[in-house]
């Protein structure tokens, strides 16, 4: 009988809580099956709770979380069995960093029974403001249990150093083919993964009236220095600039800096804004040229390029 990794998780995970499986076939695979809305919210409800108790070091609110014979499974291999002995384990972390933050980045959560739940991610822990943040792979197994969900088990899986893509996966929507076509003005944009992930490559592409104006290049990726998302362009004219993202309610802002051929410096605001599933508003705000303020705004709407006009458009681009 054959049992992949998950497939041995999540039996142990359904043993523990007393459910019996039968067992008939030569080779067995653990598959996902389909959930509720209703039950997935109640899963993100959950992880958010988790980081919330942490990220206020409250230690009895992380173990109301827990299952009562939960296991921690440290990087190094070191388990922490039962809810009171990783209480404990929190409770001297906090004392050793009282200003520890968590950051959860959700890969995908993956129902293997009605009761069972599998939550893959990127978690980043910052044990001061001025530390360095620290990312690590997890999986954690949730059991729903007399009406509740619980966390049975969180496995650390390692330190994530090899790509950036965590950092840049709030960007991720960007990935694929845009345009805007607006009065005289047409505009496209192709986004996509470099190798590894670490950066995302755009390509945009403007004309007026049939004539292309610019032909540019930004680069998207993450300061180490700095823990911040940054950008580089490079402009079909010599000109290249740098930018700072920073997340909003409602999408992003990119203060930006630009050399010109001339020499001069621009400066302007970018603002992001989402307004559905395939569209966005990107808006030039705030511009000054040679330090001198300009009145200028510059607003277009993209759209994403359906699967239908994708073969065209990359022809043509």
């Amino acid at each position: 009988m054959r049992f992949s990794s998950l497939t041995a998780r999540l039996f142990l995970a359904l043993g523990k809580f007393g459910i019996i499986i039968s067992l008939s076939v030569s080779s067995i695979e653990a598959h996902p099956i389909d959930a509720s809305p209703e039950e997935k919210n109640a899963i993100l409800a959950r992880i958010k709770q988790y980081s919330d108790a942490f990220n206020h070091r409250d230690s009895k609110g992380l173990a109301s979380l827990w299952a009562l014979d939960g296991e921690y499974i440290g990087e190094d291999g070191q388990i922490l069995r039962g809810r009171d002995a990783i209480t404990k384990s929190n409770i001297a972390y906090f004392e050793a960093n009282p200003n520890a933050t968590l950051r959860t980045t959700i890969d995908c959560i993956r129902f293997m029974a009605p009761t069972v739940a599998i939550e893959d991610g990127v978690s980043e822990i910052q044990t001061s403001p001025s530390a360095k943040s620290t990312l690590f792979r997890y999986s954690t197994v949730h059991v729903k249990k007399n009406g509740v969900w619980q966390t049975a088990s969180i496995r650390i899986l390692g330190d994530k150093k090899k790509s950036n893509q965590y950092r840049l996966k709030p960007l991720q929507f960007l990935i694929g083919d845009w345009v805007s076509n607006q009065r005289n003005t047409y505009v496209k944009m192709h986004c996509r993964w470099s190798a590894n992930k670490n950066f995302i490559w755009c390509k945009l592409v403007s004309s007026v009236d049939g004539k292309i104006q610019s032909s540019d290049i930004e680069i998207i990726g993450w300061n180490h220095t700095n823990d911040k998302i940054v950008s580089w362009t490079f402009g079909c004219k010599g000109e290249h600039g740098y930018g700072v993202w920073q997340k909003t309610r409602k999408g992003w802002t990119v203060r930006t800096a630009k050399v010109k051929n001339s020499g001069s410096i621009a400066t302007a605001k970018v603002i992001l804004t989402s307004i559905g599933k395939d569209r966005f508003v990107w808006e030039s705000t705030q511009r000054t040229s040679a330090d001198k303020p300009s009145s200028k705004t510059n607003k277009l709407v993209l759209s994403r390029i359906s699967n239908n006009d994708k073969v065209q458009f990359a022809t043509n681009f």
